[in-house]
This record gives C-alpha cells, sequence and structure tokens, in this order.
C-alpha cells in the first residue's frame, strides 16, 4: 500500500522541497492518496470473498463502495488544504473551526439516526414478546430475507430495503390492542378487522421517517397472498412487491418452526412442506423454491458436521442464517 502510493507520488514529483509546486505533482499526490485509501479496501474485499466464497463484486459494493462519496470530497480536500497551506498558511488556520464543526454535525447526525434505527429494532422485539412470539423473530426472519434475496440475484440496495422491512414488519400492531393481539382463541369478525389493519399502521409510521421509508410499502404488502386473498389491497401475483412476497415467505418459515407459549414450533421438514404446498397460492412459487433449497442445503451441511464431530451423528440442525458454521 505504502509503496504503490510512493510509487505514484515519485512518478509524477519533480524533487521540488514544495511538493505542490506543479500541476504535475498534484495529480502525483492525489493518486498517491487515491492509491493509500482504496488498495487496502480492495486486498480486505478480495479476502473476505475467497473465504466466504462470494462475488468479490458483491463484497466490495456492500462494504466500501458507499465509502467512496467519503473519499471524494475527503481526497480533493486535502489536496487543497496542502496548496493553502503553501500560499496562505493561515487561511488553514482559520479553516480548522468551521470543518471540526461540520464534522461533529455528521457525527450527531450519524449517531441520532443509528438510535433511532435500533430503537424502533427494539420495539418490534417487544411487540413480538407481548403477541406470544420469540423477542428475535424478526431478526431471524430478515436473516432468511436476506438469504433468499441475495440467491435471486436483487442488488446489495434493494437488499438492504427488504431486510430492514423485514425486521420492521410487525411494527404496526403497536396500534392494535392487547386483547386482540394476545387473544388464545379465534377472533370476532371486529378484531380479525382490527388485527388486519397492522401492515397499513406499520406503513404510516415508516412513511413519517426518511430512514426507513423505501420499505414503508414493502410493509405494507407482507400479507398480501398470491392468490389475491390477502390483506390489505387485495393485491395478486406480481401485483404484490417482490420485496413483500420474500418477507412473506421468510415470515411464515420462521412462525413455522419456533415454539410459541400455546404450541411447540414444527419440525423443519413440515414446515417446508407446508410451504411448497402454499406455493402459488398463499406464496410466490419462485421465492418458496428459493427458500427451500436454501434451507436444504443448509440442512445437508449440518448433517455432514454432525457425522464429522468427534464421529458422532448428532443429526441435521438448522442453522440460523448468519450462524458461523463452524
Amino acid at each position: 500500500m505504502l509503496v504503490s502510493a510512493s510509487t505514484a507520488l515519485d512518478i509524477f514529483s519533480d524533487f521540488d522541497p514544495h511538493i505542490l509546486s506543479s500541476t504535475r505533482e498534484a495529480i502525483g499526490l492525489f493518486i498517491a492518496a487515491g492509491a493509500f485509501a482504496l488498495i487496502p479496501n480492495f486486498l480486505v474485499s478480495a479476502v473476505v470473498a475467497l473465504s466466504e466464497k462470494m462475488s468479490f463484486w458483491t463484497v466490495w459494493r456492500g462494504n466500501h463502495q458507499p465509502l467512496l462519496l467519503n473519499y471524494a470530497a475527503v481526497l480533493p480536500t486535502g489536496l487543497a488544504f496542502a496548496i493553502l497551506w503553501q500560499t496562505q498558511p493561515l487561511s488553514v488556520v482559520l479553516t480548522i473551526v468551521p470543518l471540526i464543526a461540520i464534522r461533529q454535525s455528521f457525527e450527531i447526525a450519524t449517531r441520532l439516526r443509528h438510535e433511532t434505527e435500533e430503537a424502533l429494532y427494539a420495539l418490534v422485539r417487544v411487540l413480538h414478546e407481548r403477541d406470544g412470539e420469540t423477542a428475535d423473530h424478526s431478526e431471524r426472519e430478515a436473516r432468511y430475507a436476506e438469504k433468499v434475496a441475495r440467491r435471486l440475484g436483487l442488488t446489495d440496495d434493494e437488499i438492504r430495503v427488504i431486510v430492514q422491512a423485514a425486521r420492521l414488519h410487525d411494527i404496526g400492531k403497536v396500534g392494535i390492542r392487547d386483547s386482540v393481539l394476545r387473544k388464545a382463541g379465534p377472533l370476532t369478525t371486529e378484531e380479525w378487522a382490527e388485527m388486519t389493519r397492522h401492515p397499513v399502521i406499520g406503513s404510516e409510521i415508516l412513511n413519517y421517517l426518511s430512514l426507513f421509508r423505501k420499505g414503508a410499502k414493502l410493509v405494507r404488502h407482507h400479507h398480501e397472498r398470491y392468490d389475491g386473498k390477502g390483506y390489505p389491497d387485495g393485491l395478486k401475483g406480481e401485483e404484490i412487491p417482490l420485496g413483500s412476497r420474500i418477507i412473506a415467505v421468510a415470515d411464515a418459515f420462521d412462525a413455522m418452526i419456533s415454539d410459541r407459549p400455546y404450541r411447540k414450533g414444527l419440525p423443519v421438514e413440515e414446515a417446508l412442506r407446508r410451504l411448497a404446498a402454499e406455493a402459488g397460492r398463499q406464496f410466490d412459487p419462485v421465492v418458496v423454491g428459493t427458500l427451500i433449497k436454501i434451507v436444504t442445503e443448509e440442512l445437508a451441511e449440518a448433517e455432514t458436521q454432525g457425522q464429522t464431530n468427534n464421529g458422532e451423528d448428532e443429526g441435521p440442525r438448522l442453522m440460523v442464517i448468519g450462524e458461523d458454521p463452524s
């Protein structure tokens, strides 16, 4: 890294004590700074891609592409400061305070964004506990949805929105009465009508927040059915956003295999069988087929690992998506 940056600087430098005495040397410094910033990112992405058996560009886009705007702003700014330091040193000193203030403003904005996001995720976990689901239901669902979306070839931005919406898909339950949300028996017609409002309430909440607005539509439609018999809008087939179709399958799968206070979770194989039976009716058949393939591959991998673990066959175990297989 240092050698690459130094080489670029040597090529363009005239060895003048004033390093930016010419445009050529300024270009050299700019290239050297770019090499210093970007080469480590490419190397790290290559290592991660090889170890995780993923596409290099997928890893790089997901982890380093968002930083390009920062580099595009910081590198010219550094170059401008170097030039100013040679010509008007006092001007550099005068700009330090405003730059510190700007940096602190960005840090505050970033922190508020993160805290808002985590507060909403915490609210959803509390809501799940209110209606008898496990607190981590949305987290697991989001991992399944991410895996399916990635297998279907969606872009990183699309995947990010789907994962975010999956984690917040039930936030609208904050507007449902406990007597309805926690009722053990069948719901009356009036109670069911109230329950079916939670996707709408959730989407309205997210529409007020610019950070989550892209996922609001996915939250609104995650209870639509592929055959058009779902709610709230009765959308059918591909009228339903793909992200909503993915969330619906991931939601149903995790709900079936998870323990609840009033029942035990289903075996994974039975949950997959029920998903397959509803493909083309309740669920998108392509999404169902993709999730079944992913889970089947994980079960086979878990079974192989169980057989080779101290020579004992522990049987197949569904690995939580995102879990370290080691």
